[in-house]
């Protein structure tokens, strides 16, 4: 029984055959084609590399993987693991931030005040340009003082900011708030706070950011707080609160409620 060829790389055969007349004459014709191997996953192995703390290093992936179809396509190359460092520390080696941005403060009456900032934002990291980030940042806030008494201010902003720890440089952070204040005598004042924040971590690294992490966050709290001002530069105030957070992340969210007691000093003149 002839064997069956095995072969990995595609091989361009040829057969060529002959046919003789009465005469005797001889003729002869060639085929030729490609013998293509059946497709075959691609073997990945293991990558270890080292170097110093302060020299940046580079990998690439793929140098030790084999493919006997000689198809890998370097694009479709996904980590689906954290990167593992053992006897060191891994680091983002820093950033670069530039931002053209105005500001505006518009009395609009006598009672009423709008502040703006807000403007374009990039920024270039050094290690990995996965984690750049370009775009708008900006924070409008209206105060609202009906009376001496009573004032309101409403906020609202889109905001990158930066986290610098391994699982992300920064967070978009988009929100609004509102925060009313009440001077019930000149000594004893309430003051509200309420706010609805999402914060979302889309720029990773993929090789270090473990999976954990929600990369979509909301926070929301409310809180109010009452501050008793006996004497000029002593202050004594008690606050409660609530917090919660609804991720992504396969830990899950939270919900906390807390409270606290402030005693602060300002120390000179008054």
């Amino acid at each position: 029984m002839p064997a069956t060829p095995v072969f990995t790389q595609p091989e361009v055969c040829i057969i060529t055959g002959q046919a003789i007349d009465d005469c005797g004459r001889v003729a002869f014709i060639s085929y030729g084609f490609t013998l293509i191997p059946p497709p075959t996953p691609p073997v990945a192995n293991d990558d270890n590399a080292a170097t110093y703390n302060t020299i940046p290093l580079s990998l690439n992936a793929l140098n030790n993987d084999t493919d006997i179809n000689e198809n890998i396509d370097p694009s479709s190359f996904t980590p689906t693991s954290p990167l593992v460092v053992t006897g060191g520390t891994f680091t983002d080696n820093g950033y670069d931030q530039y931002e053209i941005k105005s500001k505006i403060n518009w009395v609009m009456t006598a009672k009423s005040q709008l502040l703006f900032l807000g403007g374009w934002v990039e920024r270039k990291n050094a290690s990995f340009s996965a984690r750049d980030f370009s775009g708008i940042n900006a924070r409008l806030s209206y105060n609202w003082q009906p009376t001496g008494k009573i004032s309101l201010m409403l906020t609202g902003w889109r905001e990158s900011s930066a986290a610098q720890n391994l699982t992300a440089s920064f967070s978009l952070n988009t929100g609004i708030s509102a925060v009313p204040t009440w001077d019930l005598t000149e000594k004893i004042r309430i003051e509200g706070n309420f706010s609805y924040e999402t914060r979302k971590f889309n720029s990773f690294s993929r090789l270090i950011d473990g999976f954990a992490i929600g990369s979509n966050n909301t926070f929301r709290t409310v809180s109010t707080k009452l501050t008793y001002t006996p004497y000029s530069g002593i202050q004594v105030s008690a606050s409660a609160y609530h917090n919660d957070l609804i991720s992504n992340s396969s830990l899950g969210g939270f919900s906390a409620n807390g409270a606290n007691i402030n005693l602060r000093y300002t120390f000179g003149n008054p």
